[in-house]
Formats: structure tokens, C-alpha cells, sequence
């Protein structure tokens, strides 16, 4: 699943020269058109004009990025065990 939060609030991408303000706009509207459940990096890359070498350095930065919605389920773990205590 692609987490258009990461795309929207992550500018390192465009920092580092990874891709251009422009880039990480198609792709945030590649992402907002498609339906959420539908919605994944590997449509979203596929569906862009990103060349081959721009899409392979994108991946590789996104596999060592922090996981938002991975970051943010565990902490409402947390929270929720604590609750319960």
C-alpha cells in the first residue's frame, strides 16, 4: 500500500535529488486518482513517466525510509496496552 502522507510530507526524496518537485507531484496525483485498496508503489511508479534509474533510486530510498503507518500502528499499540493496565 502506498502512503500518500509519506509522498506528501516527506520532502527528502526531493532534497536529495532523488526526484524533482515536479516528479513528486505526478506521483502524488497518480496516487490521489487511484482507488486507496488499488493504490500501491508499484502501480503508482508504473503508471508515471519516471525513467527506469529514477524508479530503481526512489525504491531504494523508500525501502530505508521510516514506515509511517508502521511508526503509527505501533504507537497505538502502546497506547492501547497502557490503557488496559
Amino acid at each position: 500500500m502506498l502512503d500518500i502522507k509519506f509522498l506528501r510530507e516527506n520532502p527528502e526524496a526531493v532534497k536529495e535529488n532523488i526526484i524533482t518537485e515536479d516528479e513528486k507531484d505526478e506521483l502524488l496525483s497518480i496516487a490521489k486518482s487511484t482507488f486507496y485498496p488499488k493504490r500501491n508503489y508499484a502501480q503508482t511508479l508504473n503508471s508515471s513517466k519516471l525513467d527506469d534509474d529514477t524508479k530503481d533510486r526512489l525504491v531504494t530510498f523508500i525501502r530505508f525510509c521510516e514506515d509511517i503507518k508502521k511508526e503509527d500502528a505501533k504507537s497505538l499499540i502502546r497506547y492501547i496496552t497502557h490503557v488496559i493496565e
